[in-house]
């Protein structure tokens, strides 16, 4: 693929042990984890990089991401890992594609993404077209995952736990770190769901920051047969912070 047309993202790594569960297989977390540290990488090598965009007191925040699993990656397993500026979308969303193929290039996980740009003193949502020297690449014709990444209908949900935003959660940019909605995601589900089902795909919405000490509700609903919804309600603003759902293969 030409190195992704020359603006993509293209490198090989293995499966950490450590980033793998009690099954020995790549958590849906560390995936989230390891998707958005290769679009940082990727950011930075376009000229939009985090020091890049905070000299113009702006910043990225991952809104929406989707992850189609073909199969969950083994520890140890060689990796190649594709990233690629796709679009912007509904004049909002910066859009991003990944590839995930394994040593037999066999396609392993396919993900699509959308990011915004926050300005970081205001902590407002500044569209594209406001940003005229924001001009991305964009490679429209190249689609992993052909899905627009809607808003998530989840209704009735339970409450599984609470949870506080506790100095290990918070990244650099001050608010809890995608992975860890993703920990509290996995974690709200029936322990047997991921631990001896096989997972289809997982989509996460993120919709409000969490900031340091704040407390969130982690609710689960099942929505459909293997179709699993949970939201996390922020406890001190009162807002919602996030929505997600998973789908899990028939048995």
């Amino acid at each position: 693929m030409n190195r992704i047309e020359n603006v993509g993202l293209e490198v090989f790594e293995n499966v950490p042990s450590n980033d793998c569960d009690l099954t020995g297989r790549f958590t849906p977390a560390n995936v989230f984890k390891k998707l958005t540290e290769l679009a940082g990488i990727n950011a930075i090598q376009l000229g939009f990089g985090f020091d890049d965009m905070l000299a113009h007191d702006l910043y990225w925040v991952l809104s929406r991401m989707k992850v189609k699993f073909l199969r969950r990656p083994n520890a140890g397993e060689l990796l190649q890992w594709r990233t690629w500026p796709k679009t912007i979308q509904q004049k909002l969303f910066y859009v991003r594609d990944f590839k995930i193929l394994d040593e037999n290039q066999q396609t392993v996980m396919l993900a699509s993404s959308a990011w915004l740009v926050i300005h970081a003193t205001k902590r407002r949502l500044l569209p594209p077209n406001r940003l005229p020297g924001l001009d991305l690449p964009s490679l429209e014709h190249l689609v992993a995952l052909d899905e627009s990444l809607e808003k998530l209908q989840i209704d009735d949900t339970s409450e599984a736990f609470t949870m506080t935003a506790r100095y290990s959660y918070i990244d650099m940019l001050g608010h809890m770190n995608n992975a860890r909605y993703v920990e509290a995601i996995t974690n709200a589900v029936p322990f047997d769901l991921m631990t001896k089902r096989e997972l289809d795909w997982i989509q996460v919405n993120y919709d409000k920051e969490v900031r340091p000490q704040e407390r969130l509700s982690i609710r689960v609903a099942e929505l459909s047969e293997n179709l699993y919804g949970v939201e996390g309600f922020n406890l001190d603003s009162e807002q919602q912070a996030f929505t997600a759902q998973l789908k899990f293969l028939p048995e």
